[in-house]
Protein backbone atom coordinates (compact mmCIF):
# COMPACT_ATOMS: atom_id res chain seq x y z
CA UNK A 1 0.00 0.00 0.00
CA UNK A 2 1.16 3.25 -1.40
CA UNK A 3 0.21 6.52 0.44
CA UNK A 4 -0.43 9.33 -2.44
CA UNK A 5 -0.82 13.05 -2.83
CA UNK A 6 -2.76 15.28 -5.40
CA UNK A 7 -0.74 17.36 -7.21
CA UNK A 8 -2.91 18.30 -10.68
CA UNK A 9 -4.01 21.63 -11.59
CA UNK A 10 -7.97 23.43 -11.63
CA UNK A 11 -10.00 20.31 -13.97
CA UNK A 12 -7.26 17.94 -14.06
CA UNK A 13 -7.68 13.68 -14.61
CA UNK A 14 -7.76 11.83 -11.65
CA UNK A 15 -6.76 8.66 -13.57
CA UNK A 16 -3.95 10.63 -14.77
CA UNK A 17 -0.70 8.98 -13.29
CA UNK A 18 1.47 12.33 -13.47
CA UNK A 19 -1.05 14.18 -11.40
CA UNK A 20 -0.06 12.18 -8.35
CA UNK A 21 3.02 12.15 -5.65
CA UNK A 22 3.93 8.89 -4.25
CA UNK A 23 5.00 9.71 -1.16
CA UNK A 24 6.82 6.33 -0.24
CA UNK A 25 8.65 6.32 -3.83
CA UNK A 26 9.44 10.24 -4.64
CA UNK A 27 9.27 10.54 -8.85
CA UNK A 28 7.38 7.32 -9.18
CA UNK A 29 4.54 8.73 -12.10
CA UNK A 30 1.27 5.82 -10.80
CA UNK A 31 -2.70 6.23 -10.20
CA UNK A 32 -3.58 5.07 -7.02
CA UNK A 33 -5.09 1.52 -6.79
CA UNK A 34 -7.43 -0.59 -5.21
CA UNK A 35 -5.12 -1.16 -2.25
CA UNK A 36 -3.53 2.44 -2.07
CA UNK A 37 -4.24 5.89 0.08
CA UNK A 38 -5.34 8.87 -2.19
CA UNK A 39 -5.00 12.69 -0.45
CA UNK A 40 -6.99 15.22 -2.72
CA UNK A 41 -5.77 18.80 -1.25
CA UNK A 42 -6.20 20.97 -3.96
CA UNK A 43 -8.06 21.58 -6.71
CA UNK A 44 -11.28 21.80 -8.52
CA UNK A 45 -13.24 20.34 -11.34
CA UNK A 46 -11.35 17.22 -10.90
CA UNK A 47 -12.93 14.33 -13.40
CA UNK A 48 -12.03 10.80 -14.36
CA UNK A 49 -11.93 7.44 -12.86
CA UNK A 50 -10.46 6.30 -9.66
CA UNK A 51 -10.33 3.34 -7.67
CA UNK A 52 -8.74 3.17 -4.58
CA UNK A 53 -8.86 1.66 -0.74
CA UNK A 54 -8.48 4.93 1.23
CA UNK A 55 -10.08 8.55 -0.02
CA UNK A 56 -9.14 11.62 2.19
CA UNK A 57 -10.35 14.76 0.86
CA UNK A 58 -8.82 17.06 2.86
CA UNK A 59 -7.81 20.86 3.42
CA UNK A 60 -5.34 23.25 5.04
CA UNK A 61 -8.25 25.48 5.41
CA UNK A 62 -12.24 25.49 5.51
CA UNK A 63 -11.71 27.77 2.33
CA UNK A 64 -10.25 25.77 0.15
CA UNK A 65 -12.56 24.58 -2.52
CA UNK A 66 -11.72 21.01 -3.99
CA UNK A 67 -14.63 19.21 -6.54
CA UNK A 68 -15.38 16.27 -8.37
CA UNK A 69 -17.48 16.74 -11.61
CA UNK A 70 -18.43 15.33 -14.64
CA UNK A 71 -21.23 12.62 -15.63
CA UNK A 72 -18.53 10.21 -16.85
CA UNK A 73 -16.45 10.98 -13.48
CA UNK A 74 -16.57 7.49 -11.48
CA UNK A 75 -14.62 7.35 -7.84
CA UNK A 76 -14.59 4.64 -6.03
CA UNK A 77 -13.11 3.95 -2.66
CA UNK A 78 -13.40 1.36 0.55
CA UNK A 79 -13.43 4.24 2.68
CA UNK A 80 -13.76 8.39 2.71
CA UNK A 81 -13.29 10.80 4.74
CA UNK A 82 -14.26 14.31 4.25
CA UNK A 83 -12.74 17.31 5.42
CA UNK A 84 -13.68 21.04 5.12
CA UNK A 85 -15.25 21.70 1.41
CA UNK A 86 -16.79 19.69 -1.12
CA UNK A 87 -18.26 19.28 -3.80
CA UNK A 88 -19.55 16.49 -6.20
CA UNK A 89 -20.91 17.85 -9.42
CA UNK A 90 -22.67 17.30 -13.22
CA UNK A 91 -23.48 13.99 -12.77
CA UNK A 92 -20.36 12.54 -11.30
CA UNK A 93 -20.84 9.44 -9.06
CA UNK A 94 -18.50 8.60 -5.66
CA UNK A 95 -19.14 5.23 -4.37
CA UNK A 96 -17.89 5.06 -0.47
CA UNK A 97 -17.59 1.55 1.18
CA UNK A 98 -17.40 3.77 4.87
CA UNK A 99 -18.12 7.45 4.76
CA UNK A 100 -17.11 10.26 7.48
CA UNK A 101 -17.92 14.22 7.11
CA UNK A 102 -16.27 15.79 9.87
CA UNK A 103 -13.62 18.59 10.44
CA UNK A 104 -14.66 21.79 12.19
CA UNK A 105 -16.84 23.52 9.31
CA UNK A 106 -16.70 20.57 6.99
CA UNK A 107 -19.31 21.53 3.96
CA UNK A 108 -20.48 18.35 1.46
CA UNK A 109 -22.72 19.54 -1.51
CA UNK A 110 -23.52 16.82 -4.12
CA UNK A 111 -25.20 18.81 -6.56
CA UNK A 112 -27.33 18.21 -10.36
CA UNK A 113 -27.66 14.79 -10.63
CA UNK A 114 -24.48 13.64 -8.81
CA UNK A 115 -24.65 10.80 -6.66
CA UNK A 116 -22.99 9.97 -3.48
CA UNK A 117 -23.37 6.16 -2.87
CA UNK A 118 -22.40 5.04 0.70
CA UNK A 119 -24.20 1.35 0.26
CA UNK A 120 -21.48 -0.98 -0.18
CA UNK A 121 -20.34 -1.63 3.36
CA UNK A 122 -22.12 -3.87 5.44
CA UNK A 123 -20.53 -2.75 8.44
CA UNK A 124 -20.06 1.35 8.37
CA UNK A 125 -21.37 3.72 10.57
CA UNK A 126 -21.95 7.15 8.74
CA UNK A 127 -21.25 10.22 11.15
CA UNK A 128 -21.97 13.65 9.94
CA UNK A 129 -20.20 16.06 12.61
CA UNK A 130 -17.58 13.72 13.91
CA UNK A 131 -16.14 15.42 16.09
CA UNK A 132 -17.31 18.60 18.37
CA UNK A 133 -17.16 20.88 16.13
CA UNK A 134 -19.52 21.19 12.71
CA UNK A 135 -20.22 19.86 10.02
CA UNK A 136 -22.97 19.55 6.78
CA UNK A 137 -24.26 17.62 4.18
CA UNK A 138 -26.44 19.56 0.94
CA UNK A 139 -28.32 17.45 -1.64
CA UNK A 140 -29.69 19.96 -4.12
CA UNK A 141 -30.84 20.26 -7.82
CA UNK A 142 -31.20 16.41 -8.27
CA UNK A 143 -27.89 15.73 -6.19
CA UNK A 144 -28.22 11.76 -4.55
CA UNK A 145 -27.46 9.67 -1.85
CA UNK A 146 -27.81 6.60 -0.53
CA UNK A 147 -26.73 5.19 2.25
CA UNK A 148 -27.40 1.22 2.72
CA UNK A 149 -26.34 -0.85 6.00
CA UNK A 150 -27.04 -4.35 6.82
CA UNK A 151 -25.30 -4.77 9.75
CA UNK A 152 -26.47 -4.06 13.48
CA UNK A 153 -24.50 -1.13 13.83
CA UNK A 154 -25.05 0.41 9.95
CA UNK A 155 -26.22 3.88 11.90
CA UNK A 156 -26.31 7.30 10.20
CA UNK A 157 -25.56 9.98 13.32
CA UNK A 158 -26.01 13.81 12.81
CA UNK A 159 -24.82 15.21 15.55
CA UNK A 160 -24.07 11.88 17.02
CA UNK A 161 -20.77 13.17 18.73
CA UNK A 162 -21.17 14.98 22.08
CA UNK A 163 -21.21 18.53 21.16
CA UNK A 164 -21.01 18.73 17.61
CA UNK A 165 -23.28 19.99 15.42
CA UNK A 166 -24.65 18.40 11.93
CA UNK A 167 -27.01 19.71 9.47
CA UNK A 168 -28.36 17.70 6.39
CA UNK A 169 -30.29 19.98 3.68
CA UNK A 170 -32.29 18.27 1.12
CA UNK A 171 -33.29 21.01 -1.62
CA UNK A 172 -34.68 21.91 -4.94
CA UNK A 173 -35.22 18.11 -5.77
CA UNK A 174 -32.56 16.62 -4.20
CA UNK A 175 -32.94 13.21 -2.61
CA UNK A 176 -31.48 10.89 0.27
CA UNK A 177 -32.37 7.56 0.86
CA UNK A 178 -30.86 5.02 3.24
CA UNK A 179 -31.85 1.44 4.33
CA UNK A 180 -29.91 1.00 7.54
CA UNK A 181 -29.91 0.32 11.42
CA UNK A 182 -30.72 3.84 13.35
CA UNK A 183 -30.35 6.88 12.78
CA UNK A 184 -29.72 9.35 15.27
CA UNK A 185 -30.37 12.94 14.95
CA UNK A 186 -28.93 14.97 17.93
CA UNK A 187 -28.47 11.97 20.17
CA UNK A 188 -25.40 12.74 21.98
CA UNK A 189 -25.23 14.96 24.89
CA UNK A 190 -24.37 18.72 23.91
CA UNK A 191 -24.92 17.76 19.76
CA UNK A 192 -27.25 19.45 17.61
CA UNK A 193 -28.85 17.91 14.32
CA UNK A 194 -30.84 18.99 12.07
CA UNK A 195 -32.24 17.40 8.58
CA UNK A 196 -34.09 20.31 6.47
CA UNK A 197 -35.95 19.05 3.67
CA UNK A 198 -37.22 21.91 1.54
CA UNK A 199 -38.64 22.59 -2.22
CA UNK A 200 -41.15 20.38 -4.41
CA UNK A 201 -39.59 17.21 -5.67
CA UNK A 202 -37.54 16.78 -2.53
CA UNK A 203 -37.10 13.37 -0.54
CA UNK A 204 -35.50 12.27 2.56
CA UNK A 205 -36.66 8.44 2.72
CA UNK A 206 -35.43 6.39 5.65
CA UNK A 207 -36.00 2.44 6.49
CA UNK A 208 -34.93 1.32 9.45
CA UNK A 209 -35.07 -1.83 10.82
CA UNK A 210 -33.87 -0.22 14.08
CA UNK A 211 -35.09 2.78 15.03
CA UNK A 212 -34.95 7.09 14.51
CA UNK A 213 -34.06 8.91 17.51
CA UNK A 214 -34.69 12.97 16.87
CA UNK A 215 -32.76 14.15 20.33
CA UNK A 216 -31.19 12.48 22.78
CA UNK A 217 -34.08 10.19 23.97
CA UNK A 218 -33.01 8.09 26.69
CA UNK A 219 -29.73 9.96 27.60
CA UNK A 220 -30.06 11.50 30.91
CA UNK A 221 -28.62 14.65 31.64
CA UNK A 222 -27.74 15.49 27.78
CA UNK A 223 -28.64 18.45 26.26
CA UNK A 224 -28.96 17.43 22.74
CA UNK A 225 -31.01 19.15 20.23
CA UNK A 226 -32.74 17.29 17.36
CA UNK A 227 -34.92 18.96 14.50
CA UNK A 228 -36.94 17.16 11.53
CA UNK A 229 -37.96 20.23 8.74
CA UNK A 230 -40.30 19.70 5.76
CA UNK A 231 -41.48 22.35 3.74
CA UNK A 232 -42.38 24.05 0.86
CA UNK A 233 -43.50 20.87 -0.78
CA UNK A 234 -40.42 18.79 0.38
CA UNK A 235 -41.78 15.09 2.07
CA UNK A 236 -39.75 12.95 4.23
CA UNK A 237 -40.30 9.62 4.84
CA UNK A 238 -39.37 7.97 8.55
CA UNK A 239 -39.96 4.48 8.53
CA UNK A 240 -38.32 2.35 11.19
CA UNK A 241 -39.52 -0.72 12.54
CA UNK A 242 -38.17 -0.38 16.19
CA UNK A 243 -40.18 2.56 16.22
CA UNK A 244 -39.30 6.81 16.09
CA UNK A 245 -38.73 9.16 19.08
CA UNK A 246 -38.99 12.65 19.53
CA UNK A 247 -37.45 13.25 23.06
CA UNK A 248 -34.62 15.26 25.16
CA UNK A 249 -33.61 16.06 28.22
CA UNK A 250 -32.49 19.78 27.97
CA UNK A 251 -32.72 20.95 24.50
CA UNK A 252 -34.90 21.03 22.03
CA UNK A 253 -36.27 17.95 20.03
CA UNK A 254 -38.96 18.88 17.22
CA UNK A 255 -40.22 17.66 14.39
CA UNK A 256 -41.84 20.34 11.41
CA UNK A 257 -43.95 19.92 8.73
CA UNK A 258 -45.11 23.45 6.84
CA UNK A 259 -46.69 24.12 3.39
CA UNK A 260 -48.55 22.88 0.73
CA UNK A 261 -47.66 19.47 -0.41
CA UNK A 262 -44.69 18.98 2.26
CA UNK A 263 -45.48 15.47 4.40
CA UNK A 264 -44.13 13.46 6.64
CA UNK A 265 -44.60 10.36 6.80
CA UNK A 266 -43.59 7.95 10.23
CA UNK A 267 -44.23 4.07 11.36
CA UNK A 268 -44.53 1.77 12.46
CA UNK A 269 -44.74 3.23 16.20
CA UNK A 270 -44.10 6.86 17.58
CA UNK A 271 -43.44 8.40 20.71
CA UNK A 272 -42.67 11.78 21.87
CA UNK A 273 -40.73 12.75 24.92
CA UNK A 274 -40.80 10.23 27.80
CA UNK A 275 -42.48 11.55 31.12
CA UNK A 276 -40.45 9.17 32.80
CA UNK A 277 -37.52 10.97 32.40
CA UNK A 278 -38.81 14.37 32.03
CA UNK A 279 -37.93 14.41 28.45
CA UNK A 280 -40.68 16.82 26.39
CA UNK A 281 -41.06 16.61 22.33
CA UNK A 282 -43.01 18.65 19.97
CA UNK A 283 -44.67 18.22 16.31
CA UNK A 284 -45.51 21.19 14.40
CA UNK A 285 -47.97 20.81 11.42
CA UNK A 286 -48.54 24.03 9.71
CA UNK A 287 -49.85 26.02 6.88
CA UNK A 288 -50.96 23.31 4.72
CA UNK A 289 -48.66 20.75 5.95
CA UNK A 290 -49.29 16.76 6.16
CA UNK A 291 -48.09 14.87 8.81
CA UNK A 292 -49.11 10.96 8.41
CA UNK A 293 -48.70 8.52 11.98
CA UNK A 294 -49.40 5.60 9.87
CA UNK A 295 -49.30 3.42 13.37
CA UNK A 296 -49.83 4.38 17.13
CA UNK A 297 -48.83 7.43 18.33
CA UNK A 298 -47.74 7.99 22.35
CA UNK A 299 -47.65 11.58 23.45
CA UNK A 300 -45.27 10.83 27.13
CA UNK A 301 -44.36 14.05 27.31
CA UNK A 302 -44.88 17.21 24.62
CA UNK A 303 -46.95 18.79 22.19
CA UNK A 304 -48.65 18.33 18.90
CA UNK A 305 -49.97 21.29 17.07
CA UNK A 306 -51.88 21.29 13.78
CA UNK A 307 -52.18 24.90 12.69
CA UNK A 308 -53.28 26.62 9.48
CA UNK A 309 -56.04 25.46 6.55
CA UNK A 310 -55.17 21.96 5.28
CA UNK A 311 -52.72 21.00 7.68
CA UNK A 312 -53.71 17.62 9.06
CA UNK A 313 -52.61 15.15 11.30
CA UNK A 314 -53.77 11.69 10.70
CA UNK A 315 -52.92 8.26 12.82
CA UNK A 316 -54.06 5.47 14.60
CA UNK A 317 -54.43 4.75 18.20
CA UNK A 318 -53.41 8.23 20.24
CA UNK A 319 -52.10 8.23 23.52
CA UNK A 320 -51.86 11.09 25.54
CA UNK A 321 -50.35 11.57 29.04
CA UNK A 322 -50.96 13.94 31.95
CA UNK A 323 -49.75 17.23 31.23
CA UNK A 324 -49.31 16.35 27.09
CA UNK A 325 -51.23 18.81 25.06
CA UNK A 326 -52.59 18.64 21.17
CA UNK A 327 -53.66 21.84 19.76
CA UNK A 328 -55.78 22.40 16.84
CA UNK A 329 -56.14 25.97 15.29
CA UNK A 330 -56.79 28.42 12.66
CA UNK A 331 -58.60 25.28 10.20
CA UNK A 332 -56.05 22.37 10.93
CA UNK A 333 -56.86 19.13 11.50
CA UNK A 334 -56.24 16.20 13.89
CA UNK A 335 -57.76 12.40 11.99
CA UNK A 336 -56.86 9.43 14.49
CA UNK A 337 -58.93 6.15 15.08
CA UNK A 338 -59.08 6.29 18.53
CA UNK A 339 -57.59 8.41 21.52
CA UNK A 340 -57.23 5.45 23.45
CA UNK A 341 -56.25 7.37 26.80
CA UNK A 342 -56.62 10.71 26.91
CA UNK A 343 -54.92 12.20 30.38
CA UNK A 344 -53.82 15.84 28.91
CA UNK A 345 -55.52 18.11 26.98
CA UNK A 346 -56.77 18.71 23.42
CA UNK A 347 -57.54 22.37 22.42
CA UNK A 348 -59.26 23.63 19.83
CA UNK A 349 -59.61 27.21 18.33
CA UNK A 350 -61.54 27.32 14.94
CA UNK A 351 -59.77 23.99 14.66
CA UNK A 352 -60.82 20.07 14.03
CA UNK A 353 -60.74 16.86 15.74
CA UNK A 354 -62.39 13.56 13.90
CA UNK A 355 -61.80 10.20 15.90
CA UNK A 356 -62.89 7.73 14.08
CA UNK A 357 -63.89 5.29 17.27
CA UNK A 358 -64.16 6.36 20.96
CA UNK A 359 -62.31 9.53 22.94
CA UNK A 360 -61.45 7.90 26.40
CA UNK A 361 -60.89 10.75 28.87
CA UNK A 362 -59.41 10.66 32.00
CA UNK A 363 -60.10 12.29 35.34
CA UNK A 364 -57.86 15.45 34.99
CA UNK A 365 -58.18 15.68 31.02
CA UNK A 366 -59.73 18.37 28.97
CA UNK A 367 -61.27 19.26 25.76
CA UNK A 368 -61.23 22.72 25.79
CA UNK A 369 -61.70 26.20 23.33
CA UNK A 370 -63.71 26.27 19.99
CA UNK A 371 -63.73 24.36 16.89
CA UNK A 372 -65.15 21.04 16.10
CA UNK A 373 -64.76 17.40 18.30
CA UNK A 374 -66.52 14.12 15.97
CA UNK A 375 -66.15 10.60 17.65
CA UNK A 376 -68.31 7.48 17.52
CA UNK A 377 -68.39 8.34 21.45
CA UNK A 378 -66.90 9.78 24.56
CA UNK A 379 -66.10 8.81 27.64
CA UNK A 380 -65.91 12.03 29.56
CA UNK A 381 -65.11 11.30 33.22
CA UNK A 382 -63.57 14.42 33.04
CA UNK A 383 -64.13 18.19 31.10
CA UNK A 384 -65.33 19.79 28.11
CA UNK A 385 -64.46 22.74 27.81
CA UNK A 386 -67.08 25.25 25.67
CA UNK A 387 -64.30 28.65 25.26
CA UNK A 388 -63.88 31.71 23.33
CA UNK A 389 -66.28 30.83 20.84
CA UNK A 390 -68.79 27.75 19.87
CA UNK A 391 -67.50 24.39 20.40
CA UNK A 392 -69.39 21.95 18.54
CA UNK A 393 -69.48 17.96 20.10
CA UNK A 394 -70.58 15.53 17.47
CA UNK A 395 -71.33 12.34 18.92
CA UNK A 396 -72.62 10.96 21.69
CA UNK A 397 -70.91 12.03 25.79
CA UNK A 398 -70.74 9.38 27.97
CA UNK A 399 -69.59 8.85 31.78
CA UNK A 400 -69.32 11.02 34.95
CA UNK A 401 -67.91 14.28 33.99
CA UNK A 402 -68.33 17.86 32.93
CA UNK A 403 -69.61 19.74 29.91
CA UNK A 404 -69.01 23.13 30.65
CA UNK A 405 -69.46 26.29 29.00
CA UNK A 406 -67.52 29.26 29.40
CA UNK A 407 -68.04 33.15 29.61
CA UNK A 408 -69.74 34.12 25.93
CA UNK A 409 -69.08 30.55 23.99
CA UNK A 410 -71.35 28.20 23.01
CA UNK A 411 -71.63 24.06 23.24
CA UNK A 412 -73.17 22.63 20.70
CA UNK A 413 -73.90 18.87 21.72
CA UNK A 414 -75.43 17.22 18.30
CA UNK A 415 -75.42 13.87 19.89
CA UNK A 416 -76.47 12.02 23.34
CA UNK A 417 -75.59 12.85 26.41
CA UNK A 418 -75.41 10.16 29.57
CA UNK A 419 -77.58 10.78 32.57
CA UNK A 420 -74.30 11.24 34.84
CA UNK A 421 -72.85 14.09 32.75
CA UNK A 422 -73.46 17.98 34.20
CA UNK A 423 -73.41 20.64 32.12
CA UNK A 424 -72.44 23.57 33.66
CA UNK A 425 -72.94 27.67 32.86
CA UNK A 426 -69.95 29.24 33.82
CA UNK A 427 -70.09 32.71 34.40
CA UNK A 428 -71.71 35.30 31.79
CA UNK A 429 -73.75 35.11 28.66
CA UNK A 430 -73.55 31.70 27.69
CA UNK A 431 -75.83 29.16 25.35
CA UNK A 432 -76.28 25.43 25.40
CA UNK A 433 -76.76 23.94 22.02
CA UNK A 434 -78.60 20.75 21.52
CA UNK A 435 -79.28 19.29 18.22
CA UNK A 436 -80.46 15.55 19.78
CA UNK A 437 -82.41 16.97 22.42
CA UNK A 438 -84.85 13.87 22.92
CA UNK A 439 -81.37 11.98 23.68
CA UNK A 440 -80.33 14.11 26.45
CA UNK A 441 -80.27 12.66 29.92
CA UNK A 442 -77.46 15.10 31.50
CA UNK A 443 -78.02 17.71 34.23
CA UNK A 444 -78.00 21.65 33.92
CA UNK A 445 -76.57 23.41 36.28
CA UNK A 446 -75.89 27.29 36.90
CA UNK A 447 -78.37 28.34 34.47
CA UNK A 448 -78.16 31.93 35.01
CA UNK A 449 -79.26 35.68 33.97
CA UNK A 450 -78.01 35.85 30.18
CA UNK A 451 -77.94 32.24 29.78
CA UNK A 452 -79.92 30.28 26.51
CA UNK A 453 -80.56 26.85 25.72
CA UNK A 454 -81.66 26.48 21.69
CA UNK A 455 -83.18 23.25 20.78
CA UNK A 456 -82.58 22.60 17.25
CA UNK A 457 -85.14 21.84 14.76
CA UNK A 458 -87.60 21.22 17.77
CA UNK A 459 -90.31 24.30 18.20
CA UNK A 460 -92.64 24.76 20.97
CA UNK A 461 -95.38 26.82 22.60
CA UNK A 462 -94.78 26.74 26.49
CA UNK A 463 -92.50 25.66 29.27
CA UNK A 464 -93.13 24.49 32.70
CA UNK A 465 -90.76 23.48 35.43
CA UNK A 466 -91.30 21.41 38.35
CA UNK A 467 -89.47 19.09 40.68
CA UNK A 468 -86.22 20.11 38.91
CA UNK A 469 -87.54 19.20 35.53
CA UNK A 470 -87.96 21.96 32.49
CA UNK A 471 -91.07 20.50 30.48
CA UNK A 472 -90.91 22.07 26.99
CA UNK A 473 -94.03 21.10 25.06
CA UNK A 474 -95.15 21.81 21.39
CA UNK A 475 -99.30 22.12 22.03
CA UNK A 476 -100.16 18.52 23.20
CA UNK A 477 -96.42 16.95 22.34
CA UNK A 478 -94.03 16.85 24.56
CA UNK A 479 -90.70 18.17 23.30
CA UNK A 480 -88.61 17.52 25.39
CA UNK A 481 -87.47 17.00 29.67
CA UNK A 482 -84.59 18.80 30.77
CA UNK A 483 -83.22 18.13 34.34
CA UNK A 484 -81.88 21.53 35.50
CA UNK A 485 -80.83 21.77 38.98
CA UNK A 486 -81.43 24.88 41.31
CA UNK A 487 -84.15 26.91 42.72
CA UNK A 488 -86.27 27.98 39.94
CA UNK A 489 -89.75 28.78 39.08
CA UNK A 490 -91.83 28.43 35.27
CA UNK A 491 -91.38 32.34 35.29
CA UNK A 492 -87.31 31.65 35.26
CA UNK A 493 -88.05 30.32 31.50
CA UNK A 494 -88.38 32.34 28.75
CA UNK A 495 -89.19 31.07 25.37
CA UNK A 496 -88.90 32.07 22.09
CA UNK A 497 -88.33 31.03 18.62
CA UNK A 498 -84.36 30.85 17.49
CA UNK A 499 -85.59 31.79 13.84
CA UNK A 500 -83.94 28.61 12.64
CA UNK A 501 -87.18 25.85 13.28
CA UNK A 502 -86.26 26.01 16.69
CA UNK A 503 -87.06 26.76 20.33
CA UNK A 504 -84.91 29.18 22.74
CA UNK A 505 -84.84 29.09 26.28
CA UNK A 506 -83.29 32.02 28.19
CA UNK A 507 -83.17 32.98 31.61
CA UNK A 508 -85.79 35.24 33.02
CA UNK A 509 -85.51 37.00 36.77
CA UNK A 510 -87.94 36.59 39.20
CA UNK A 511 -90.02 39.35 40.58
CA UNK A 512 -87.87 39.05 43.98
CA UNK A 513 -84.84 39.64 41.00
CA UNK A 514 -86.51 41.70 39.02
CA UNK A 515 -85.68 45.62 38.78
CA UNK A 516 -88.28 47.94 40.01
CA UNK A 517 -90.26 49.18 37.09
CA UNK A 518 -89.27 46.10 34.51
CA UNK A 519 -92.26 43.89 33.52
CA UNK A 520 -93.79 40.95 34.25
CA UNK A 521 -93.15 38.41 31.93
CA UNK A 522 -94.93 36.73 29.50
CA UNK A 523 -94.82 33.20 27.96
CA UNK A 524 -95.19 34.63 24.28
CA UNK A 525 -96.97 31.77 23.09
CA UNK A 526 -99.10 33.32 20.27
CA UNK A 527 -95.73 33.68 18.72
CA UNK A 528 -95.45 30.30 17.89
CA UNK A 529 -99.90 29.92 16.71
Amino acid sequence: MSVFQWTGLDNADLGNGGNWFDTDEPGQTQTPGVGDVAIIQNGQGLTGTLNVGVLGIVSDSATTSISITGSSTQVTAASVGIDYGFTLDTGATLQAGALAIGGDGTAVTVQNNAILDDSAGLNDMLTIGDSSESASLLLTKGGIMYYTSQAASGTLNLGGVSNSTATMTVSAGGYFGSELSGLNIGAAAGSSGLVDVTGAGSQFLVDNYGATVIGDDGVLGGSAQGTVEVTAGGYASLSSDYGVFIGTSGGMAKVVVSGADSAIEEGPNFEIGASESNIAGEVLVQSGGEFDAATDTYLNNGTISVTGANSVYTGRFLFMDAGTIVKVTTGGLAHVADVTELGGEISLAAGSLIVRGTIYMDSGSEIIGAGTVTATTIENSANIIAGGGTLVVNGPILGGGYDRIGSGAVLQLNGGVGSAQNVVFDSGANKLVLGEVADFGGHILDFATGDAIDILGKAATKVSYSGGTLTIDNGTTVVAKLKITGSYTTANFKLTSDNHNGSLISYAASAAERPIGEPIYQVPIAHFL
